[in-house]
């Protein structure tokens, strides 16, 4: 069975004929005008004869689109949202694990820190004393060492084992809590509250002195009646 929608081969020989006389109609005086508004009503009866013509084969193909699909969504649906509850299981699994790894990395860094000002202090005080005693380079060789300590901080893996064709990803997201402290640059204009302070007031200097930073500017919409 085709699936190619076709006109009678009458009414396609005549849209055929009107397309080519509309791309050679060119329009450079008023008498050329009126032909290419004539031109633009005859189009439009074609196209509206086309549309007669296939639409109840559209509407058929419709129904039936429509049909099949509420089926096929009553037959996936148990398995959508058993899916979407154990996905949340997972995810609430990954999240806890998770918080403790972040705890246990937040603890070695500041048991990593600690230990980082202890060794600082004892090299510290040992450079004061050096320098007490007038060993002034054993002082700066103290200081210098005091300046690069580092204690590395163990990096704590997830205990969430891998599982074959699961894939984890964190993505963060956000409430707003109080709208008047975001920065400007996250703010959208309101399109639509503008189109319609532009279209009521039709006039370019009045507009964008109500509304800084926009340019109004007219355009031209051609409408022809049948």
């Amino acid at each position: 069975m085709s699936n190619e929608l076709e006109i009678r081969d009458e009414l396609r020989f005549q849209v055929e004929d009107v397309v080519k006389q509309s791309s050679n109609l060119v329009v450079t005086n008023n008498q050329n005008n009126q032909l290419a508004a004539n031109m633009v009503k005859i189009l439009k009866n074609f196209q509206a004869e086309i549309r007669a013509e296939l639409r109840p084969h559209i509407q058929k193909a419709n129904e039936l689109h429509k049909s099949l699909c509420s089926q096929e969504k009553r037959h996936l649906e148990p398995l959508v949202v058993a899916e979407r509850e154990i996905k949340g299981k997972m995810s609430a699994f990954f999240e806890v694990q998770e918080e403790k790894r972040r705890k246990e990395q937040q603890r070695l860094a500041d048991q990593a820190a600690a230990a980082e000002r202890k060794r600082r202090e004892t090299l510290e005080k040992q450079a004061a004393a050096h320098e007490a005693a007038g060993r002034a380079e054993k002082a700066e060789e103290r200081r210098q060492a005091a300046a690069e300590v580092h204690v590395p901080t163990p990096i704590v893996e997830t205990a969430v084992e891998k599982q074959d064709g699961v894939a984890t990803k964190v993505v963060w997201k956000f409430d707003i809590v109080d709208e008047t402290l975001i920065p400007r640059e996250f703010m959208m204009p309101d399109e639509k509250g503008i189109l319609k302070i532009v279209a009521a007031y039709k006039n370019k200097a009045n507009v964008e002195r109500l509304i800084p930073g926009i340019r109004a500017y007219p355009e031209t919409i051609i409408s022809v009646r049948k």
